[in-house]
């Protein structure tokens, strides 16, 4: 064992020992597991770590593309995905700070924790052990990290063809997405577990429109003519599925993608609160010549009149956030991105909405 002293920290390490129980092993967690998130993991590794942090991990003999575990927290803020991990390697903590903030230009943080850009401690290890380790003396470094989304709509289709004919995309997307749902089990199904019910009718879409006051546009008016909200409670915070980290779970459900008239007191409801958050009665929306916004999942808001476009917007905190440029890119980064925004979004203006 030799004697350091890095970040403040002060540890016993044999990294010849850390190395050679890492060249036992195959690969690192994001690899062995291949989930979209960790995918786009591995496409950014290169941006996860800052220089300070790499050097560390040389230092202590362990390979920077070797994680242990892996964990996505979904997006930290509109284009940028929260993970955090573990390394371990052979030695002992002797003494050192709690954690450790910085930015990834390696300088040192000084604002609120949440918002760093990357933060790192030591620790005992948990319960989970490297699996090829035949050493003993294993401590953990772990780490939190913001990191970008890289992957491209052709990552996440992987082979799929959407149609660009939107009256073709809908029924192409339900059969798409219910052949994915069929691979779901337990909470491998972040966002949905079911699947879509039968589309309406043109007199039940013109019921809904009198029930929400205003007229739907044409491509909303399609989507629901193929597909009518999904048919079970989906698992929508998937990640905080152990609440205070107990074996208990509690799960949070929503109905998915909503349904008419299953979820109309749901909708309203969900205006009626937006709506108070922007200090603006419903009834006002048209008087003030706004944007009338539709839920159709969770905090995401199709844009139905008044703008050059349909775009989705989503309530992120107190805020409204561009997120999809239009319904069908909306639907293609939800259902096969797992719920993440769609990325490198053009300018997207609506009055109201995003004046905020």
């Amino acid at each position: 064992m030799e004697s350091i002293n890095i970040f403040g920290w002060e540890l016993e390490i044999d990294p010849t020992a850390t190395a050679q129980d890492y060249a036992a092993g195959e690969s690192g967690f994001p690899e062995k597991c291949g989930c979209l998130y960790c995918r786009n993991f591995i496409a950014a590794r290169h941006l996860a770590y800052p220089e300070p942090f790499i050097r560390l991990l040389s230092r202590l003999g362990v390979p920077q593309n070797r994680e242990f575990d892996v964990t996505a927290w979904r997006e930290a803020e509109p284009g940028v995905i929260l993970y955090d991990g573990i390394f371990y390697f052979v030695g002992r903590i002797v003494s050192g700070p709690e954690k450790l903030f910085m930015n990834h230009d390696g300088s040192p943080y000084q604002g609120e924790p949440q918002t760093a850009d990357f933060s790192m401690w030591f620790g005992r290890p948990s319960e989970l052990e490297p699996d090829s380790s035949e050493s003993s003396g294993w401590e953990e470094l772990s780490f939190t990290t913001r990191v970008p989304v890289v992957l491209t709509e052709e990552d996440i289709l992987c082979d799929r063809k959407p149609p660009e004919d939107m009256i073709e995309f809908f029924p192409w997307l339900k059969d798409e997405s219910q052949k994915l749902w069929k691979t779901f089990t337990g909470y491998d199904s972040p966002r949905q577990e079911g699947s879509w019910k039968s589309g309406l009718r043109d007199n039940e879409i013109t019921k809904y429109e009198r029930e929400m006051g205003f007229t739907f546009p044409e491509i909303y008016r399609t989507f629901l003519k193929s597909m009518n909200g999904t048919n079970k409670k989906t698992i929508v915070d998937w990640y905080h599925i152990y609440e205070d980290w107990s074996e208990t779970p509690s799960i949070k459900v929503d109905p998915g993608y909503y349904c008419f008239p299953r979820d109309l007191k749901k909708v309203k409801k969900i205006l009626d609160r937006v709506c108070e958050l922007y200090r603006i009665d419903r009834s006002q929306l048209d008087q003030n010549k706004i944007p009338q916004i539709m839920p159709i999942l969770e905090d995401r808001f199709l844009v139905m009149n008044r703008c050059e476009t349909n775009p989705v917007l989503a309530l992120m905190g107190n805020v409204m956030v561009p997120y999809a440029d239009s319904l069908n890119q909306f639907l293609l980064w939800d259902i096969f991105g797992e719920g993440l925004q769609q990325p490198n979004l053009p300018s997207i203006k609506v009055k109201f909405w995003l004046d905020k």
